[in-house]
């Protein structure tokens, strides 16, 4: 979130700082290094304003599809995994917020948080990419579908796991839409 905002903070006046106490000569005029040293301070100053006058700026900022998609399975999940007594597996697409209210071990479909899933994705290796799935024994997997009523893949790599985890033969425990394009089908795998 505001991915800029860490940027705005003056850290290079500290990186001088660093190099000098390292003996590692940066500036040799005093009005160069005065000049650092004032402007970091009016950087400083204006970063704490900035913070300071954005600092209720991401409370209720979740959109409608958001709430109603990822936030909605994620807390869904959590209270899964707490009446189950277990941390739950969930293979999905879509690790964010669902990760983060879940509280789950997710293992997302793109590879982001999984560098064997990335590699063979990457390889488009898909006996891999599956194997490694099914070894995970997933308890639940939550595909994007085009569709409300039928799952109706989104992405090619969803196809595949639909196909070998025999998705087509289970009806899905939720089905939450996200936005006008696409939907969540969550599907409970193994006890």
């Amino acid at each position: 979130m505001n991915f800029f905002g860490r940027y705005q903070y003056p850290l290079f006046i500290y990186f001088v700082y660093f190099l000098q106490d390292e003996k590692v000569k940066i500036t040799a005029h005093k009005i160069t290094d005065s000049t650092l040293y004032i402007l970091s301070s009016i950087g400083i100053y204006q970063y704490y304003n900035f913070i300071n006058n954005h600092k209720n700026f991401y409370e209720n900022t979740y959109s409608a599809g958001l709430k109603n998609g990822p936030v909605y399975l994620g807390t869904y999940l959590k209270q899964r995994s707490i009446q189950e007594n277990q941390k739950l597996k969930i293979i999905n697409s879509d690790a964010g917020a669902i990760a983060y209210f879940s509280e789950c071990y997710l293992y997302d479909t793109w590879g982001l948080n999984n560098a064997t899933l990335l590699q063979t994705k990457k390889n488009r290796n898909w006996t891999a990419y599956i194997a490694y799935l099914k070894n995970i024994s997933p308890h639940y997997i939550i595909l994007i579908s085009k569709e409300s009523h039928t799952f109706v893949p989104k992405l090619d790599f969803e196809d595949k796991i639909y196909k070998h985890f025999k998705l087509k033969d289970k009806s899905p425990e939720l089905i939450r839409k996200f936005d006008n394009n696409y939907y969540y089908f969550l599907y409970k795998v193994y006890d």
